[in-house]
């Protein structure tokens, strides 16, 4: 680093013998410090270096960042809870593996039948769950009494565009 950018610009030298080094470096290794500079900095100053081994704590901040991953690639799926709600033959379900896109076959309250798919990632759900829900349109629009024109064709793939930017913007952070 040049010294026009050290916030500490003054050095400070002093020797020690080879019993004070080592007995030095068996202190700093006790706290898992390997910066002998700030360690001795920090003696210097305070007098007194504490070490908090919490693995407790650390257990938390795993759990939390975890926690966050999970919400913020569910936040990013959740552009797709108001269709996913409309349609009642889809359905997702996080697991272990990743998320499993189920399409239930049938009408009433218990369908007959069921396929499933595992999407590894929030991207892949996503090509998977957009093109379902192109074919959902096409469906509402035409009630499966017509062929869909090229007026519903441009209308569902505007509502599809506008997904796929929410989509974008959430993974662009």
């Amino acid at each position: 680093m040049s010294a026009a950018k050290r916030k500490r610009k003054v050095q400070v030298n002093f020797r020690v013998s080879p019993e004070e080094l080592a007995l030095i470096e068996q202190k700093m290794s006790q706290l898992g410090t390997v910066n002998r500079e700030a360690y001795l900095r920090k003696m210097a100053l305070d007098g007194y270096v504490v070490k908090l081994d919490l693995p407790e704590l650390k257990e938390l901040v795993s759990l939390m960042r975890y926690s966050s991953n999970n919400l913020n690639q569910l936040t990013r799926i959740d552009i797709f809870g108001d269709y996913l709600a409309l349609d009642t033959e889809m359905e997702v379900c996080k697991s272990q593996y990743g998320y499993i896109r189920v399409e239930f076959y049938g009408t009433g309250e218990s369908p007959g039948d069921c396929s499933g798919m595992v999407c590894r990632t929030p991207k892949e759900l996503f090509g998977f769950l957009l093109s379902d829900h192109e074919s959902y349109l096409e469906i509402q629009r035409t009630k499966g009494r017509r062929n869909v024109t090229e007026e519903d064709k441009n209308e569902i793939a505007a509502l599809c565009q506008s997904r796929l930017e929410r989509w974008e913007k959430g993974n662009a952070r």
